[in-house]
């Protein structure tokens, strides 16, 4: 078995530790109205994907 590490496009399936964070007002409404319609899950995933996106782009900060 061999190991993807550019595979994960989602949160893993297992259960995710939860985190608290406080957000910019304005970052808040997009992130908001981008759920709303229906671009992302919840918060929580449109963090993750960008959170993965970052790790993406910048390797040398990758954990995983």
């Amino acid at each position: 078995m061999t190991e993807d590490h550019d595979a994960p496009a989602t949160a893993p399936a297992m259960t995710s530790p939860e985190v608290t964070i406080t957000l910019d007002p304005h970052v808040k409404a997009y992130v908001d109205r981008a759920v709303e319609n229906g671009e992302f899950e919840s918060v929580s995933a449109a963090f993750n994907e960008a959170m993965l996106e970052r790790m993406r782009r910048r390797p040398r900060v990758r954990s995983w």
